[in-house]
């Protein structure tokens, strides 16, 4: 029997909300209900926040009426996943909050994938930094790594439940 940490699932539960998200996509515009809605302005931008998923997902379960049996299914697993969005740190985002945190960070020239996991799992050590940063050792110093955990603190609020949990965790 494996163990995984909270960030492993954490990681894996933001693999699992992009494919929702890209899934919930294609059969809305298959099905033609969001069609002229949405706009694809770049094609190989398909990187989304939690917070941006967390919107999507309330947008869409206000709009739901009447579902068919393949909806249902759908509007259970967005449910389910805007249940621990919400229990999360990008609960309390915003398109400022973010915005103040991507302009922070651009003079470390992170590709938008890394901005974007800082973004998301909100690392609270330089361990988690090295992980998260390809070539990390290479690319930054460690007043720099220091430095962007500032910049993690001061710009991205924190959870509360998150942050017990995290430290539950750590006292087992």
């Amino acid at each position: 029997m494996y163990i995984l940490s909270k960030k492993t699932v954490s990681f894996l539960l933001n693999i699992l909300l992009l494919a929702v998200v890209i899934l919930s996509w294609i059969y809305t515009i298959l099905a033609g209900r969001w069609a002229g809605v949405m706009e694809v302005k770049n094609d190989k931008s398909a990187m989304l926040s939690n917070y941006e998923v967390l919107n999507l997902l309330s947008d869409m379960h206000k709009g739901q009426n009447k579902q068919s049996k393949m909806q249902t299914n759908l509007a259970t697993i967005s449910y389910e996943i805007t249940q621990y969005l919400e229990n999360m740190a990008c609960s309390k985002q915003s398109p400022e909050v973010i915005g103040s945190f991507m302009k922070a960070l651009e003079p470390f020239n992170f590709t938008k994938a890394e901005t974007l996991q800082l973004l998301n799992l909100r690392p609270k050590s330089a361990v988690e930094i090295q992980l998260i940063i390809e070539e990390s050792e290479e690319r930054l110093t460690e007043e720099q790594i220091y430095e962007v955990l500032d910049i993690i603190r001061e710009h991205l609020p924190g959870n509360d439940e998150e942050e017990e949990m995290e430290n539950d965790d750590q006292g087992e």
